[in-house]
């Protein structure tokens, strides 16, 4: 990544290395961070990271609720209410779990 480079995660917190990316914030290598997760869930409510990631200057973390607007809940209320009438009428369900892949 380029030093204005922002990294953003709100996937799950074992997608980043949180050295790494503590050492990269610190050293000014990236500009900065914005975290909806933690590597550990669930985190400690006195601590969040292990490195103390959540204290530098150039981040900016949410307890993981980045992606529940208001849009977004009625969202996934209207696809579950849609997967029901699926199932209900015998259709194939839609956004099923891979189980294979993990997700």
């Amino acid at each position: 990544m380029k030093k204005p480079a922002f990294l953003v995660n709100v996937s799950t917190g074992k997608v980043v290395n949180e050295e790494a990316l503590y050492r990269a914030l610190e050293e000014g290598w990236i500009a900065g961070a914005g975290l909806d997760v933690w590597y550990e869930y669930p985190p400690s409510p006195h601590t969040p990271s292990k490195t103390g990631l959540h204290r530098l200057p150039n981040i900016v973390t949410t307890p993981h609720w980045a992606a529940w607007t208001k849009g977004a809940y009625r969202r996934s209320l209207k696809a579950g209410i849609e997967n029901l009438n699926r199932y209900i009428r015998g259709q194939e369900l839609r956004n099923l779990v891979d189980l294979d892949l993990g997700y």
